[in-house]
């Protein structure tokens, strides 16, 4: 578990609490769902009801800021208390997980993408707790129907060039130079970038409004 998976939108995880802190009062398990929220950033809600598939099973905790600050109406209630355990020890990776585990305590998810909810086959992606097509999006920040770019024009114009020309490596290669270049990414992420292009060109074939926002984007 990471915080690509506790951001990616949809996620739901659960806390195993230790056999001690169980003595202590504490429930056996929480679940939270953390959703993106259309003002809040993340919205985060635990679990009450009997039913984890439903909305209404879940009763409002708190947000969650993207740099791990959760805030909560009840801060000191034992639910509040536990996530944000659970936060701090996903922000501090394996080692504080792992921290975590040793006193007794057991972070889980779902066994479902935290990003489309889906059912996770692929062994590394149960792990992650993102599958193998969102994994992609959820790195880039973007949603899969999101036009990758609409704020550089050179860029846009060879989106629109590959757009227009099909799968052209050539068109491509200059698409990744210009995402290092102009954008400012890495070599990974430009390969990302290109490879989120490629993939909403195929998925949408050449839809109108597509096609619009990249001729708005390069300013055609």
């Amino acid at each position: 578990m990471n915080t690509e998976f506790l951001f990616a939108g949809r996620a739901t995880l659960t806390v195993e609490a230790s056999l001690a802190s169980q003595q202590r009062g504490h429930r056996p398990h929480y679940t939270y769902r953390v959703e993106r929220g259309k003002r809040l950033g993340f919205v985060v809600g635990f679990m009450v009801g009997s039913d984890n598939a439903k909305a209404s099973s879940y009763r409002y905790l708190g947000t969650l800021r993207t740099d791990g600050v959760f805030t909560s109406p009840r801060p000191d209630s034992q639910e509040a208390r536990t996530f944000r355990v659970a936060v701090a020890a996903v922000f501090g990776g394996r080692a504080a997980i792992d921290h975590v585990e040793q006193a007794g305590w057991k972070l889980h998810h779902a066994g479902l993408c935290g990003r489309c909810g889906k059912l996770l086959t692929n062994p590394a992606s149960i792990e992650t707790g993102i599958g193998p097509e969102c994994e992609l999006y959820v790195r880039l920040g973007l949603d899969p129907d999101e036009v990758p770019c609409v704020a550089d024009a050179e860029v846009a114009r060879l989106q629109l060039a590959y757009w227009m020309n099909g799968d052209d490596g050539v068109i491509l290669d200059a698409l990744r130079d210009a995402a290092e270049e102009r954008l400012g990414f890495d070599a990974d992420r430009a390969d990302l970038y290109v490879e989120a292009t490629r993939r909403l060109m195929r998925r949408h074939k050449k839809g109108a409004a597509l096609s619009e926002a990249f001729l708005k984007a390069a300013g055609v």
